[in-house]
């Protein structure tokens, strides 16, 4: 305990005695001063001060007192917060500013630094001593002085003078007004006046003198007193002011032109001189100077006289030296006055340009080359060239003609559009017209062009003239637009490619495509390498577009057609890839939709759709192929499903049920591929038009399909119906099932057809077989015949009656069979033909019969006829040997 509390006794009295050491310390004052100006009262003064301090503790001093009084303002200029250490000695800096309003004298302030615990580092005085500067005018010095006024127009004179004022005072000065004593007739005012002089320094004030014309004439003083913001008088000074109203002759812009002077010769021009000060007339004129080395000038005033701001006028005359430069201009500087010697002068330029008389100058004639590039077919080749010759002088040239020949008669030359003058400085121009024969060959021609212009002089000039025989590549056409072509649609273009003059071959004929596609377009043929003068090859082009292709899009293709020593051509193709066939699908949809009803509807809900696909892409909106494949081909089916049914109502009314049957399944078959490819459609609004089309379509295929169904199911029912009937009505009512998709019916009616058709079959064998015996026998019969006449068989045998009878009772069976048969089978037209033939050979046995019954009468009059012969023989025989036994026959 003792040594803690000796120990605390300790820190105390050092703690103490620390205190005591630091307030022991004398304090430092800071002190300065700062000038202000007593004319200013914006704008400060400034100046740093300084005072140093000891730390009485360690610790960060971290703020510190800035005091003002009114005027004066002190600022810690130092960096803040400020670490220091008990005893050490610092520096800091304190800035007093002085606004330039401040009073003189003496400003001070207390200022203390503060640790950063709020206790006090320092407290120290400050003190500001501020003095003001007073200006003072010097000497003022008068500028541009005197003023010498000489009236030279009818209105006042104005002339600048300028005040050199000095401040010999410390102080700035401000100048305020100017203060003028003037005479009659005079004013001044101040154009310009600085607004500050400082110090020992000088400044300018510009003032503006006006003199009236009513100002008395002579000399006159002006005095005044210049003025600053403090009312300080002091800027006294004067100057002088002569005024004198002699004539003045004056030339409006001082220059007069003279105009142009030949060369060697002179140009006299008047020019007017008016009197411009209004006061006194002139009375005559006063010229002196002007001089120019090409050229002289010389001047008749004799007889000038002008009343006060009169005018009169003066001749002047230019002569131009014979050597004088064309186109220089003489110019000769003078001054004109009166005659009064305090007339002033006025300075005026003459001007003349030296010209020259017409000269033939440069005849040209700049075509080199005459090439024929014109076919060769063509009577003469012909081509122009332009002579030209210039006037090189200034005066119009008189131009008497212009002539031309070639040197070989085989090239005429003749001259047109020859001027009748040329204005001076200008080129005038001819035609040479040039006709050569087609036959004329290439080389080098002279051509001789001779111009004469009289006293301009005449010329003659040769020049050559080469005649090159042209070779044009040519093309049939360089663009070709097959228009729009529908996608897979081939077309075919042929255009020709030659030599269009008829001089030079073609060789190393190339064709390159230069741009566009690879695909579609195909050259089939190339026009041949080498083509003769004035022949052509045929370039074949061939375009197919295929589904790839962007309906609606222009394909554009470049080709460039190339031969040795030509210009190369350029063909550009172009195609637009087109759907197939909207319009004609349109169309005919348009004229089923007069009809009205469900056609109506159905064609006017695929034209719509149609249409709007159509109008899409061309607005640049993108449908997939698919889409737009299966779109037209709902379109092409809608005519289609229209026109079978339409077409089947109408067999169907006629009783036609087998023409009606294949409208009725081209009906059907159209009807669901439009559905089937409308529900695959993706493109929403063309699905919704054209299912519209397929629910219209729906009640009038059905009607048609029970129509046909009801007819062949009557057919199936009536007892008399043939088989082929029962058959074709089974196999149609099978097909229409089929169509529908009723599967079950199909396997019903085609097993009905099935049977129907081997009946058919079984009695058409039968009355084949009928038919075939009946053409045997009959065949048979005839090969026995007696003789036959013209395919016509004869029997003339009386014995044979029976066999003929019986032969035709047989075959007319046999026939009669046949043709019942082929009927009952529905073989109508077998059966027609049977009974043809049943009538032909019933025709051909009837024939036979008549000519036996007629051979048998004859045989039979021949033997009656015989038999009486014989008995007339014989009683002629009985008689004579009656005779001959009487000896009668002697007598």
């Amino acid at each position: 305990m003792p040594e803690a509390l000796g120990m605390r006794r300790l820190v105390v009295m050092a703690v103490a005695l620390s205190v005591l050491v630091g307030l022991s310390m004398p304090v430092g004052a800071a002190s300065g001063s700062v000038t202000v100006d007593a004319a200013i009262d914006s704008g400060s003064e400034s100046t740093t001060m300084q005072f140093t301090f000891t730390a009485p503790q360690n610790g960060t001093i971290t703020s510190a007192d800035e005091p003002s009084t009114g005027d004066v303002s002190f600022t810690f200029d130092d960096r803040l917060p400020m670490t220091v250490q008990a005893g050490q000695t610092y520096r800091v800096s304190y800035r007093a500013t002085a606004d330039q309003s401040a009073s003189e004298g003496t400003y001070s302030e207390s200022a203390s630094l503060y640790y950063d615990d709020g206790s006090t580092a320092t407290t120290e005085s400050l003190d500001l001593t501020v003095d003001e500067a007073e200006p003072r005018f010097g000497s003022v010095q008068v500028d541009d002085a005197p003023v010498e006024v000489v009236f030279t127009s009818s209105g006042s004179q104005t002339q600048s003078v300028s005040l050199d004022v000095p401040n010999t005072g410390n102080g700035a000065m401000v100048p305020e007004d100017v203060a003028f004593d003037t005479p009659q007739g005079i004013s001044v005012s101040v154009d310009r006046m600085p607004s500050r002089i400082d110090g020992n320094r000088e400044g300018t004030i510009d003032l503006q003198v006006t003199v009236d014309r009513d100002a008395p004439t002579g000399t006159t003083r002006v005095s005044g007193t210049v003025q600053d913001n403090l009312g300080t008088s002091g800027g006294d000074f004067s100057f002088d002011v002569d005024v004198s109203t002699p004539p003045v002759a004056g030339v409006a812009g001082s220059t007069v032109d003279v105009g142009d002077v030949l060369v060697g010769s002179s140009s006299t021009a008047e020019f007017r001189v008016t009197e411009q000060g209004g006061f006194t007339g002139l009375d005559g004129l006063e010229v002196s100077g002007g001089s120019d080395a090409d050229g002289s000038i010389a001047f008749d005033t004799g007889g000038f006289s002008t009343s006060a701001g009169g005018s009169d006028t003066a001749a002047v005359r230019i002569t131009a030296d014979s050597d004088a430069r064309q186109h220089e201009t003489l110019r000769f500087t003078t001054d004109i006055s009166g005659t009064d010697p305090d007339s002033p002068a006025t300075s005026v330029t003459f001007e003349a340009r030296v010209i020259y008389p017409a000269t033939l100058a440069d005849v040209r004639v700049p075509m080199r080359t005459f090439e024929f590039d014109e076919p060769r077919t063509v009577s003469t080749q012909q081509t122009d060239a332009t002579v030209e010759f210039e006037n090189g002088g200034d005066l119009e040239m008189d131009v008497q003609s212009v002539d031309a020949s070639v040197s070989d008669s085989r090239i005429e030359a003749s001259v047109t559009d020859v001027p009748g003058a040329v204005p001076g400085g200008g080129t005038g121009e001819a035609t040479v017209q040039l006709a050569a024969d087609p036959d004329t060959p290439e080389g080098t021609y002279a051509l001789d062009v001779r111009v004469d212009a009289g006293d301009a002089g005449t010329e003659t000039i040769t020049r050559e003239i080469e005649v090159q025989h042209g070779t044009d590549l040519a093309v049939g056409e360089s663009n070709v637009a097959f228009g729009e072509v529908t996608i897979t649609e081939q077309r075919t273009r042929t255009i020709d490619v030659g030599e269009a003059l008829g001089y030079n071959d073609l060789s190393n004929v190339e064709l390159e495509r230069v741009s566009g596609s690879d695909r579609w377009l195909t050259v089939n043929q190339e026009p041949p390498s080498d083509i003769d003068a004035g022949e052509t090859g045929p370039l074949v082009y061939s375009l197919q577009f295929d589904t790839d292709a962007e309906a609606y899009q222009e394909y554009t293709w470049r080709y460039r057609v190339s031969a040795d020593g030509v210009e190369t051509e350029t063909i550009e193709v172009t195609a637009v890839a087109r759907l197939l066939s909207p319009e004609a699908i349109i169309g005919d949809l348009e004229e089923q939709a007069s009809a009205g009803g469900w056609q109506a509807t159905t064609a006017e809900s695929t034209t719509g759709a149609l249409r709007s696909m159509e109008t899409r892409l061309q607005e640049g909106e993108s449908f997939s192929n698919g889409d737009i494949q299966r779109t037209l081909t709902v379109g092409q089916s809608t005519v289609v499903l229209i026109d079978s049914v339409e077409s089947a109502q109408q067999f169907q009314s006629e009783g036609n049920y087998e023409a009606a049957q294949r409208e009725v399944i081209s009906a059907i078959i159209a009807r669901n591929m439009v559905a089937q490819y409308a529900s695959n459609i993706e493109d929403q609004e063309t699905a919704d038009a054209l299912e519209t089309s397929v629910s219209a379509t729906e009640d009038p295929v059905a009607s048609i399909v029970d129509e046909q169904r009801s007819h062949y199911e009557s057919v199936l029912e009536d007892g008399e119906a043939t088989a082929l009937e029962r058959h074709f009505a089974s196999d149609n009512l099978a097909e229409l099932a089929r169509q529908r998709g009723n599967g079950d019916q199909v396997d019903e009616y085609e097993s009905t057809a099935e049977s129907s058709f081997a009946e058919y079959q079984q009695q058409v064998s039968t009355g084949v077989d009928h038919r075939t015996t009946a053409m045997n026998d009959h065949r048979a019969f005839a090969d026995n015949a007696t003789l036959t006449v013209l395919g016509q068989p004869f029997v003339l045998n009386p014995a044979r009656i029976d066999e003929v009878t019986a032969h035709a009772a047989s075959v007319s069976g046999d026939l009669d069979a046949a043709e019942s048969a082929f009927r009952e089978a529905g073989a109508t037209g077998e059966a027609e033909a049977v009974a043809d033939t049943r009538n032909e050979i019933g025709t051909e046995l009837t024939i036979l019969r008549y000519s036996l019954y007629g051979a048998t009468l004859l045989f039979a009059v021949v033997f009656l006829l015989f038999v009486v012969r014989e008995v007339l023989n014989a009683r002629t025989f009985v008689q004579e040997s009656k005779e001959a036994t009487a000896g009668d026959f002697l007598l």
